[in-house]
């Protein structure tokens, strides 16, 4: 019985306030996919707690652009990606917010990462934190391939938000994602 406890991680499901991908926006334009969206209660109270104490909060987001496949059992094909890296860290010595944002764009491996935006802010508020790390638009567009056109096109959103606790002791991330039909 002990056992079942503690190998059980507690129900994310059930929270009202749990992370999720939400306001999802895709546009096609002009062969360019602009892509913007919103992550509500990524920032708990004890990842703000954290944030206080000087500790450093970090969030991962990847947008794909993937083709499905004829064939149900294989993966998607993914034709471009953008990764987004979001942190921020409080000074105590000069109590403000140190907020920075990475934006890589690359091919369909991970291992040819290019960084195409990189900005820096610092602020005294808890909102511009929130907002910092939450909302996303205006992301650089992904290009869509001349040999994609015509095929079952979809966007897809994974976020990886920092680390938290399970029964205060197991440290895990928490994974979130959504994904929406790319119309013509």
């Amino acid at each position: 019985m002990l056992l079942a406890l503690i190998a059980a991680p507690p129900a994310i499901a059930d929270k009202p306030d749990k992370p999720r991908i939400d306001l999802l926006d895709v546009r096609l334009a002009d062969d360019r996919i602009a892509v913007s969206f919103h992550v509500p209660n990524a920032l708990a109270d004890e990842t703000l707690e954290r944030i206080h104490s000087g500790l450093p909060v970090e969030h991962r987001h990847k947008v794909e652009l993937v083709a499905r496949r004829s064939v149900p059992l294989w993966p998607a094909k993914v034709l471009g990606r953008v990764r987004v890296d979001t942190s921020a860290v409080f000074d105590t010595l000069t109590l403000r917010f140190d907020l920075s944002r990475i934006v890589r764009a690359g091919p369909r491996d991970d291992k040819k990462w290019v960084v195409v935006e990189e900005q820096r802010h610092s602020t005294a508020s808890v909102d511009e934190v929130r907002e910092w790390m939450t909302h996303f638009d205006g992301l650089p567009a992904l290009e869509l391939p001349e040999s994609a056109r015509g095929s079952r096109l979809r966007v897809r959103v994974e976020s990886t938000l920092d680390r938290r606790f399970v029964w205060y002791m197991f440290p895990s991330k928490l994974t979130l994602s959504a994904e929406r039909k790319l119309d013509p």
